[in-house]
């Protein structure tokens, strides 16, 4: 296996903590025949490391394998940045924060409050 290094953060874990410049995912690109071979390990891996592997053959990059998890967040993340209200929405809730105009809850506090304005 030919390693460039380790997707240690999934992208919706970026999305939500910020980083919103770029993400760079480091894979491990093995062939098909690698992957076949290390495919209880290599899906292991993928779930508990977040590990993304390029799968080659005939030295082509033909697949990826990753977590369900990570599948899951990428299409997440997908969808909330190809919805414009949404982002819409994050862009004035960036806006009012770097303004000032946020206002600090812990989670507790932040669940009562949706939980009182969601419809009984």
């Amino acid at each position: 296996m030919k390693c460039a290094g380790l997707a240690r953060r999934s992208c919706s874990q970026a999305y939500h903590a910020g980083f919103l410049d770029a993400i760079i995912l480091y894979m491990t690109t093995l062939s098909l025949a690698e992957a076949r071979a290390n495919l209880s390990k290599l899906v292991e891996a993928a779930v508990t490391t977040q590990e993304v592997f390029e799968i080659t053959r005939n030295g082509n990059r033909d697949a990826v394998l990753m977590s369900a998890d990570e599948y899951d967040s990428l299409i997440e993340t997908i969808d909330i940045l190809g919805d414009e209200e949404t982002m819409s929405q994050l862009r004035v809730a960036l806006a009012q924060q770097k303004a000032g105009l946020s206002v600090a809850m812990d989670k507790e506090t932040l669940l009562a409050s949706v939980a009182a304005r969601m419809p009984e």
